[in-house]
């Protein structure tokens, strides 16, 4: 779905303020609104959506921007909404999702993948989680492969798909950086949805939105108790160490003890142990069941699909189809 689609479903309603914004020599207003409560987040409350009139920032009209007549150029990129509703359980089970795939391939310092940060991507209407990525910049030498960045660049090389995410929702465990940012921008994500904020190099899709780029995508928080103990305890490690680095201290035992609760968590969600607020979701429990197992014809467990990190041709088989698309 497209972002603008998102903005035609929302009542949003109260101007919050008019702020300047200088671009070549020109001031012009920067529009904020507050939205009514949405269907995106885990225990929260109601929060402040950002929507910025892209037209009004950059000086330009909706047509010369390349966005659709009437849409006015207006990108929400911040969703934060009460835990009473079904989408907000299906992001928290979809989040625990996420952090499930980084537990199956912990990582300590001395080893050589990358960082404990991992991403899933889950078609929209279905709520077929299609792929998964990890962080593998150490293991590739190459500081760009983050999880994000894999996930979109191998799962767009899967035969039967397109060039664009409109129709995808990506759940990741750590706030997307700027690079990251910028990739699901360019191929128009639906949806993102994180667990953990960074706290010194977050905010990236605002700051896309500032730089008046003409299209943004949806952001939200889950806000549940992993996330709080995970933002918590790096902010405890920060203040004793005095260091900075989020991905360093996600190779510690802290985070790990965090991340095996969640992954606890969501075994319980998937055994019946732990009840769902709302029955309807039972249909993305066997979506994630059927992701993570492999399964005889009788729906025994017979295996795992989620394995160490593949790379080169071996990510092929994470594809829908099993295939890459031929190449030309």
């Amino acid at each position: 779905m497209r972002n603008w689609h998102m903005l035609s479903s929302m009542a949003l309603s109260l101007v919050l303020s008019l702020s300047g914004c200088t671009l070549q020599g020109e001031t012009r207003p920067t529009v904020m609104k507050l939205s009514e409560p949405t269907a995106n987040a885990v225990d929260g409350d109601m929060a402040e959506s950002g929507v910025i009139d892209l037209a009004a920032k950059s000086g330009h009209d909706a047509d010369s921007l390349g966005l659709p007549s009437g849409k006015a150029g207006q990108c929400t990129f911040t969703l934060e909404v009460p835990k009473a509703s079904a989408q907000a359980e299906r992001d928290h089970l979809y989040s625990l999702l996420a952090m499930s795939v980084v537990r199956h391939d912990w990582q300590w310092p001395e080893e050589t993948r990358g960082h404990n940060i991992g991403s899933v991507l889950v078609k929209n209407g279905t709520g077929e989680v299609v792929y998964y990525a990890r962080n593998s910049n150490r293991v590739l030498t190459n500081g760009s492969q983050h999880g994000e960045v894999r996930l979109v660049t191998n799962f767009l090389k899967c035969e039967g798909e397109g060039s664009y995410l409109k129709d995808y929702t990506l759940y990741t465990t750590l706030e997307p950086c700027i690079m990251c940012a910028g990739m699901l921008t360019m191929t128009q994500v639906s949806r993102v949805v994180y667990v953990q904020k960074d706290p010194a190099y977050g905010d990236t899709q605002e700051a896309i939105v500032n730089a008046g780029y003409p299209i943004c995508y949806p952001e939200a928080s889950v806000n549940s108790t992993f996330k709080q103990r995970l933002e918590a305890d790096f902010e405890l490690w920060r203040e004793r160490t005095g260091q900075n680095s989020i991905t360093r201290w996600l190779l510690g035992d802290s985070a790990k003890a965090v991340y095996i609760e969640a992954e606890d968590k969501l075994n319980a969600y998937l055994s019946g142990q732990e009840a769902l607020l709302f029955p309807e979701n039972a249909t993305v429990l066997k979506q994630i069941s059927d992701f993570l197992f492999i399964k005889d014809e009788v729906g025994r467990v017979i295996g795992k699909n989620v394995l160490p990190e593949h790379f080169g041709e071996e990510l092929a088989v994470q594809c829908p189809t099993g295939k890459f698309k031929a190449e030309h």
